[in-house]
């Protein structure tokens, strides 16, 4: 995952683990996928699928989540987005995001809604 830095510049902010949850701020940070806010990336590496679950509840703003997982033979920068989530009815403006995944590199894009930017936090379970 470490290559995925030099298309982002400034916007990695590092690797994500199961049971982790891990905080941000995108307030300075540059729009290179996604909307027009700013984006942090947070990367995992998986040797097998699982049903992952990333939530941002307990950020300061209305937060969007989007999951983009490696594929050298296709799309942008080489990444294929596999989900998106904006809202939740149990987390309101925050993200919680349930999909299940494969096995393979991943890039998780924490940004706002719109233009919307700020302290976040993003918690990752691999089930």
């Amino acid at each position: 995952p470490t290559e995925f830095a030099d298309y982002f510049p400034g916007t990695i902010v590092g690797t994500i683990a199961h049971g982790e949850t891990v905080t941000g701020d995108t307030s300075t940070a540059l729009s290179v996928l996604g909307s027009p806010a700013p984006d942090n990336y947070w990367l995992f590496s998986l040797d097998h699928g699982v049903d992952l679950t990333l939530d941002t509840c307990g950020s300061s703003y209305d937060t969007l989540l989007r999951l983009y997982r490696r594929h050298s033979d296709c799309c942008e920068y080489g990444l294929e987005e596999v989900a998106q989530q904006d809202e939740s009815p149990t987390c309101g403006i925050h993200a919680i995001m349930d999909t299940a995944v494969d096995a393979g590199e991943y890039l998780v894009l924490v940004e706002g809604s719109t233009s919307d930017s700020g302290e976040y936090q993003l918690t990752a379970t691999f089930a």
